[in-house]
């Protein structure tokens, strides 16, 4: 057997066997998934959308003293297509990460307090990952953001993973 045709063969043994995994899921999984995406999805828009968090924000950029030279983020407004994949490719990743990382072993494990603890990790070195190096790679990135990021990191997965285990729990209880 030659190198190409191993490598073929065992693309093909992963690809059958992830192919295998995704039919056995049922539909509970399935729509713990789903839900773990849209929840997450609205909890952070909201959180965005919050009075409070927009000063946040501005008065940290008022703080660089950078005034309008330092933007945390464009105007929803100037958005175009490439922004809402990129927005929504990032939320199905977080969801699914929320999903198999906390809520389905919270699952098994039949413990909310598993997926909060697995959850609010997760939140803190998924947003780390974006912050820390931004503020490393960035001149102007306030340091205050990368702690303020990273705190709501954790947060937004600890709701989303909670708010969707209980009430998954909640309904397998019921029967």
């Amino acid at each position: 057997m030659t190198t190409l045709m191993i490598v073929r063969s065992f693309s093909e043994c992963m690809l059958c066997a992830a192919a295998e995994r995704v039919i056995e899921m049922n539909f509970g999984q399935v729509f713990r998934a789903i839900a773990a995406i849209v929840a997450y999805a609205v909890i952070d828009l909201v959180w965005h959308l919050l009075p409070f968090v927009t000063a946040m924000y501005e008065s940290l950029r008022d703080a660089s003293g950078l005034g309008n030279e330092w933007n945390f983020g464009k105007p929803m407004e100037t958005w175009g297509g490439i922004e809402f994949v990129a927005l929504l490719l990032f939320f199905i990743l977080i969801g699914i990460a929320n999903w198999r990382l906390a809520i389905e072993p919270a699952m098994r494990a039949n413990s909310l307090s598993k997926a909060m603890i697995n959850s609010f990790i997760l939140g803190l070195g998924a947003y780390a990952t974006y912050s820390v190096p931004s503020f490393v790679s960035i001149a102007m990135w306030p340091v205050p953001l990368v702690f303020i990021d990273i705190i709501i990191g954790g947060f937004l997965s600890l709701a989303t993973s909670t708010i969707v285990t209980a009430i998954a729990l909640k309904l397998r209880d019921r029967g």
